[in-house]
């Protein structure tokens, strides 16, 4: 009923979309930049990196994780369980084991993803005009990967903020000293 639709684009399709979205809906925690950061500017969607290809390698991990699910198929955590997969594997090629991108060189991440290589020739570009970046990444353990891939390439360290960070204001590491500090850095930086 669902997986269909998310892979093709008519109007009907769409509405199937939508109809899971609202299904869903309540088990998901999203917080969007607009209602949490109101001072940031406005969010960039650069469509090239929508539009990328996936890699050899993760084509491989989405059809044995696709073959995993026929097998499963009628098991509604399944369906959710795949999704949750397959964009895993667009984001991550290292879906299978999240210790690999350690063992791995950053040359080699970068040629497994192309949204890596997408990212950090983005961040090449905001260097070259002295600006910040902030990175919003859906899954904790990337943030990781991502951070010493950035640090490799572009020889400066993020800092990352995510929901293990203190929020309290009487923390020395709180999330606010930290953005604080990140704003006060002249010249370029990612977070």
């Amino acid at each position: 009923r669902y997986r269909r639709p998310i892979e093709a684009e008519t109007e009907e399709e769409k509405e199937r979309v939508e109809e899971l979205r609202g299904i869903i809906g309540p088990q998901l925690l999203r917080r969007e930049k607009k209602d949490v950061a109101k001072d940031l500017p406005a969010k960039t969607v650069d469509r090239k990196c929508r539009d990328l290809q996936i890699s050899a390698h993760q084509r491989e991990l989405y059809g044995r994780g696709l073959a995993a699910y026929r097998k499963q198929q009628g098991i509604a955590a399944a369906q959710l369980g795949f999704i949750h997969f397959i964009r895993r594997v667009c984001s991550d090629p290292f879906v299978d084991d999240p210790y690999q991108a350690d063992r791995t060189s950053v040359a080699d991440i970068v040629r497994l993803s192309p949204k890596m290589a997408w990212l950090l020739e983005t961040l090449q570009s905001i260097r070259q005009r002295n600006e910040k970046a902030i990175v919003f990444c859906e899954f904790r353990d990337l943030q990781r990967t991502l951070q010493r891939c950035i640090a490799h390439t572009l020889e400066v360290h993020p800092d990352i903020i995510n929901g293990d960070t203190s929020a309290s204001s009487a923390s020395a590491d709180s999330r606010q000293k930290r953005i604080r500090s990140f704003q006060a850095k002249a010249g370029f930086g990612v977070i």
